[in-house]
């Protein structure tokens, strides 16, 4: 609407609030006279900056509300807008259940040691791939290649990773790598893992592929942020309806939704079929896990022998610590405790789910460094944290 088209201003006011506001690119001014352009000004101020500061301030002030929400969120990349089209297939979300193993997984890597900050994208249109069947069987090789590439430099195969379908269908990958970058005891293997990744892998596996077909992020130390941020990343197409703890669970409160421990906004991931949204290395799987160290397995028990005593006489019921002690071998070392992520034990936080630096960051929230509340799923009591 063109102010020169109108008697005054007030008109001109007038008419934008009977249109019903400005549009999302109208660079407006508004004076405010009148009485429909007192209530322009009232919802979207003066001017876009008015109107950006107070709507920065109630978002900040919900966010204070709920400090063990991911009320803000981190900026997406400026894609085009992928809509989810309420008469064709439903977009493969992610389940809670399926939240729950992908964040078992990164927080089993993390409390080890192994930060998996080498973000990997493979685009498996650009590698040669008409299909998700033919995109399927290369992801298999692919990992079976990573696998080798690691284990002959004894590196602990360690990654998550997770599958999404773009607007026109077309399948990729985004993978969160262990690769040592700046350990005192390992050279820094990101150069050379990036090579591998985008240049020999593609040219031994595909005769003509785009360059732009397998992206590795690059970094020259390790960081706790992108190690969350890359999951965070992959969780973005969650189910948007899942309630993980409900109001009634919560005393009256807010319900605690999906979306609200993940903290990019949702995103369409597209249809993915005939394959596993969300996936982990084997070192990070469920097997390892309960054996409590990544990387290991269960461990096979060999034939015990009779026990005999040290002067080689049969046993005749002496003491079993002492026998034990003289048979060290023929039993497995224990490995460890299993392994229970924060979510498994019920803690519903931000505030502990994740690096405290990176939920401060997102929430831009100080927290105290004492304990904090703790939500818990129905049934769970609420855990102490130290």
């Amino acid at each position: 609407m063109n102010p020169r088209n109108y008697l005054d201003a007030e008109a001109h006011e007038a008419a934008i609030w009977d249109a019903g506001g400005p549009s999302t690119n109208h660079n407006y001014s508004f004076s405010g006279i009148g009485e429909r352009g007192q209530l322009l000004v009232a919802v979207h101020g003066h001017d876009p900056a008015e109107r950006d500061a107070a709507d920065a301030y109630e978002l900040q002030a919900e966010q204070r509300r709920r400090p063990e929400c991911f009320v803000r969120k981190l900026p997406g990349r400026a894609v085009k807008p992928f809509l989810w089209d309420p008469t064709g297939p439903r977009p493969s979300v992610i389940t809670i259940d399926e939240f729950a193993s992908q964040y078992a997984a990164a927080d089993f890597a993390e409390r080890f040691g192994l930060l998996c900050d080498t973000s990997v994208t493979l685009h498996w249109g650009l590698l040669g791939c008409s299909n998700q069947a033919e995109a399927r069987k290369l992801f298999r090789s692919f990992q079976k290649c990573l696998d080798d590439w690691l284990a002959e430099r004894d590196l602990t195969p360690a990654y998550f990773y997770v599958h999404e379908a773009g607007q026109d269908g077309a399948l990729h990958t985004h993978m969160q790598v262990h690769v040592p970058l700046d350990r005192p005891d390992q050279p820094n293997y990101g150069p050379t893992f990036r090579e591998w990744a985008q240049r020999k892998w593609v040219r031994n596996r595909v005769d003509t592929a785009d360059p732009r077909a397998v992206h590795v992020g690059g970094h020259n130390k390790h960081s706790r942020f992108r190690h969350w941020i890359g999951f965070h990343y992959q969780m973005k197409g969650y189910d948007h309806e899942a309630i993980v703890v409900h109001s009634l669970n919560r005393g009256g409160r807010d319900a605690i939704m999906l979306g609200d421990l993940i903290a990019f906004p949702w995103r369409n991931p597209g249809v993915v079929s005939g394959m596993k949204r969300v996936g982990w290395s084997q070192a990070l799987g469920p097997v390892a896990r309960k054996v409590g160290a990544p990387g290991c397995r269960k461990a096979k028990v060999q034939p015990t022998p009779e026990p005999k005593l040290a002067n080689n006489t049969p046993n005749d019921g002496f003491d079993i610590a002492a026998m034990l002690q003289q048979m060290p071998q023929w039993f497995p070392r224990p490995v460890g405790d299993p392994f229970q992520s924060m979510y498994e034990a019920g803690c519903r936080d931000v505030r502990d789910l994740y690096d405290r630096g990176f939920a401060e960051r997102v929430t831009r929230l100080p927290y105290d460094a004492g304990a904090m509340p703790v939500d818990v799923g129905p049934g769970l009591q609420p855990m102490e944290i130290l």
